[in-house]
């Protein structure tokens, strides 16, 4: 899904923020970053454009200092992007502590790239068991998600550890994770 262009712009002219775009994906820099480097590569659902996921992601860069790499995957789908972790961390060799993260489809992608970093952020359920890893996990489900159910998260959370940070925001939806419109298909509103 193509990305709202009014937010995007904002990430652009943001002077917080040093925008690369790469064929492989949109970074995402601290202009003027201090102390140690922290990064997020953070996989969009599936279809959706990388820039639709930036101004959700840009507190991130411009309050915490934190480099965000947004992979922009074959066909706009996730789960057919087979590069590894570090063809996203190469982007930003500067970053010494990386986390990973997505939603929906780029969650579930996410969780295969998780056991390669510090830790996860989800906006969807896991398809790969990390339930033995010491992996920091914080999940956070939208109530009104009609294809990331509240309901499939539960059953998927024993592919998580034991203490993984499970939250839910009641009145959010699929589209709250990115700027690109509504998402009208098998989805509440």
């Amino acid at each position: 899904m193509s990305a709202e262009p009014g937010p995007w712009e904002g990430v652009q002219h943001d002077p917080a923020i040093r925008v690369e775009q790469r064929d492989s994906a949109v970074v995402l820099h601290p202009a003027h970053p201090v102390g140690t480097q922290r990064g997020l590569v953070f996989c969009p659902g599936a279809k959706v454009e990388p820039e639709a996921c930036a101004a959700r992601l840009s507190g991130l860069v411009a309050e915490e200092g934190m480099t965000v790499v947004i992979p922009d995957p074959w066909l706009h789908l996730a789960l057919f992007d087979r590069r590894d972790v570090t063809a996203f961390t190469a982007e930003a060799p500067q970053v010494n502590d990386w986390f990973v993260g997505g939603h929906s489809m780029g969650g579930v992608r996410a969780c295969r790239l998780a056991p390669e970093s510090e830790g996860l952020l989800l906006g969807s359920y896991c398809a790969t068991d990390l339930s033995g890893t010491a992996l920091s996990v914080l999940s956070i489900g939208c109530g009104q998600d009609g294809l990331s159910t509240p309901k499939k998260i539960a059953a998927a959370r024993d592919m998580l550890p034991a203490d993984a940070a499970m939250e839910e925001i009641p009145e959010a939806s699929r589209a709250s994770f990115g700027d690109h419109g509504p998402q009208t298909a098998r989805c509440s509103a």
